[in-house]
């Protein structure tokens, strides 16, 4: 048996909350004109900072700023948990331990 499809809303909210838990933050790049699409992004980061009970902060970039004109729309954890705290700054070491790997190489 088939399964209901989930609202487009659902699904970019499931988006979010997987790059708030798996690298700190979600990036979106928006056309200047889509300011809905932009509120859309902000409100639905809110949520899942709710969801997850952490302090989120929401950002969009001034597209006059950017040679492309495109709006990047920036939903980041400020807060979360002590478990999470810690697994972000393992990975952030993993990253820069890699990265000074390969300049040796």
């Amino acid at each position: 048996m088939a399964t209901q499809p989930e609202s487009v809303d659902e699904l970019l909210l499931e988006q979010i909350i997987d790059g708030l838990k798996f690298r700190g933050q979600f990036v979106r790049h928006c056309d200047e004109t889509d300011t809905d699409e932009v509120a859309r992004i902000r409100s639905l980061g809110r949520r899942a900072g709710h969801n997850l009970g952490w302090k989120i902060i929401t950002f969009a970039s001034d597209p006059d700023r950017r040679e492309d004109r495109k709006i990047v729309v920036v939903v980041a954890v400020e807060e979360s948990n002590p478990l999470h705290e810690e697994l972000m700054r393992i990975r952030g070491e993993k990253t820069i331990r890699k990265m000074s790997h390969k300049r040796e190489a």
